[in-house]
């Protein structure tokens, strides 16, 4: 090859290479700010494209009145299972959605039961919406904020108190560049605060509701039904 055609050619690479890392910059981006909103990548029917699509965040409707009805332990009703034997390559989003909340681990402080203690302490929030947990290497991930004030409340899910620490400490790293984050594990759980605004009332809200946070206790097992009695010989 000549040397025209050889600096030709790595032209076009290194426009092909800009190309990419332009559309990785995007996606990245655009996966960041859904997580860091904790409702940017929530389960909404239909949902037509999947995380990493390039395309813009959509910005969160406000709701007229916040409230805090939290989602039971199986997940959104009228969720269709999901085969686990099919690969996540080849689920779609409502079926990943699905997974996720049908694979919630047991014996961790379950998000519902935090977002009624917060309520119980005081803290305001829209509805609590699914968003994808894979993202943070959990096993489930809901999120809420409040509309008035920007606070964001984010719990994901994880087997266990190691791997939510790791989920952490990837969380830390990867948003490291969005301020105004807390980040909490409790065993298996793990809570993220965004402060949105940082004034003296969310700064206090933060602290108040990472003490309540502290002391939650996973929930028990369900109790064992009771054997059945013994038929009388005759």
């Amino acid at each position: 090859m000549g040397t025209g055609k050889r600096a030709g050619a790595a032209a076009w690479a290194n426009v092909d290479g800009a190309r990419a890392a332009r559309r990785d910059r995007a996606a990245a981006t655009w996966i960041a700010w859904c997580l860091v909103l904790a409702l940017g990548c929530s389960k909404k029917d239909p949902e037509p494209a999947a995380p990493g699509a390039e395309a813009a965040a959509p910005t969160p409707t406000p709701s007229a009145a916040p409230s805090a009805t939290v989602a039971s332990p199986g997940g959104d009703a009228g969720d269709e299972p999901v085969d686990p034997s099919t690969p996540v390559g080849a689920l779609n989003l409502s079926e990943r959605f699905a997974r996720e909340a049908q694979s919630r681990p047991k014996g961790i402080v379950r998000a519902e039961d935090v977002f009624e203690a917060f309520k119980a302490a005081g803290a305001t929030f829209e509805t609590p919406k699914q968003h994808l947990g894979s993202f943070f290497k959990a096993s489930y991930c809901v999120g809420t904020k409040n509309p008035d004030t920007a606070f964001v409340i984010d719990l994901c899910e994880y087997p266990d108190a190691k791997a939510a620490k790791e989920g952490k400490a990837m969380s830390q790293k990867s948003l490291a560049a969005i301020t105004g984050r807390q980040l909490y594990v409790n065993g298996g759980t793990m809570l993220t605060l965004r402060l949105g605004k940082e004034t003296p009332e969310n700064l206090a809200l933060a602290k108040k509701l990472a003490g309540v946070f502290a002391k939650l206790k996973p929930a028990p097992p369900p109790a064992a039904a009771p054997a059945p009695a013994a038929s009388a010989k005759h």
